[in-house]
């Protein structure tokens, strides 16, 4: 089973460095030319990675197709590769936010799909340098929930990003993990984007309001969905999540610093559009995606 993967970004480049280091069959792909990246470890091992692809290739049933890219570059990318994958490759979305289902199931309707998320840790340094930072857990799932034996894809699929991400698990409904990794980003990606600041000021007590306010929404929006959800839980995940990375600037803060496009609309925009199909009233949301939005376009 070979792993193509799509970008040279830092949680793509840390799985190619997985596979590359479990002699795993891999290509990785870039849109446009780029010079191999090279990915150093935990025990500061440099691992140099295939030099990228600037094209697809055709792809069967024994090829894995992974989509680690921001969530606004995922309909074009599988618009891209829609013609290069037969109906039974696998696709593996990884993004921050949510709507990646809805455009995998309109572009590749009868592809097997699974849908991951990561807390890995990961940076990239500079266009040709990853340096992982941390281990953390992977949860994957299908697409549609399915609560039946594994199959020999889902099978090859796991064993495959469990040799190259080490500690993947796998749940027959990955969307109570997505939503609740989606309520941690909605919170820390705009606040510390508006307010240029690394996560840990979060805990500074002129932000608690704020927290409360999007966990009180977003848990709403949640139950609506059929996902159980306590507002005050998601408060206190939101502030270990914080205290555990103080240090950090999250990926929606560097989006805004390098002035390159965020990914808002599938974080709170995420949670406005579902709460406006269930009637319920997310001003706190609407409010940063506005604020958000409006900070990229100046």
């Amino acid at each position: 089973m070979t792993l193509n993967i799509l970008g040279t970004g830092a949680i793509g480049s840390a799985i190619a460095a997985g596979a590359a280091k479990h002699n795993i069959p891999y290509r990785v792909f870039s849109r446009s030319p780029a010079a191999a990246v090279t990915v150093i470890d935990q025990q500061d091992q440099q691992i140099m990675l295939n030099t990228p692809l600037s094209q697809p290739v055709k792809l069967d049933s024994s090829d894995v197709l992974i989509v680690p890219l921001k969530a606004h570059q995922i309909a074009s990318a599988l618009q891209q590769w829609q013609p290069f994958v037969c109906v039974h490759t696998p696709v593996v979305l990884m993004h921050n936010g949510m709507g990646g289902a809805e455009t995998a199931r309109h572009t590749l309707p009868d592809n097997p799909v699974f849908l991951a998320t990561t807390r890995m840790g990961a940076l990239k340094h500079s266009e040709n340098h990853v340096r992982i930072t941390g281990r953390g857990t992977t949860d994957i799932g299908s697409i549609s929930p399915d609560i039946g034996p594994l199959t020999a894809i889902q099978e090859q699929v796991l064993s495959s990003l469990r040799h190259c991400l080490q500690d993947v698990v796998w749940h027959a409904d990955i969307y109570p993990s997505l939503w609740h990794k989606l309520s941690i980003n909605a919170v820390i990606n705009p606040l510390t984007a508006l307010n240029d600041i690394p996560n840990g000021t979060l805990l500074n007590g002129r932000f608690d309001s704020q927290i409360d306010e999007i966990c009180h929404e977003t848990a709403a929006v949640m139950r609506a969905s059929g996902i159980p959800a306590d507002a005050k839980a998601l408060v206190s995940r939101v502030r270990d999540v914080a205290a555990a990375t103080a240090a950090n600037y999250s990926s929606m803060h560097q989006d805004v610093v390098h002035h390159r496009q965020t990914e808002i609309d599938a974080i709170n925009g995420y949670i406005v559009l579902q709460a406006k199909k269930k009637g319920i009233a997310v001003p706190h949301n609407a409010l940063l995606v506005e604020q958000v939005t409006s900070l990229t376009q100046r």
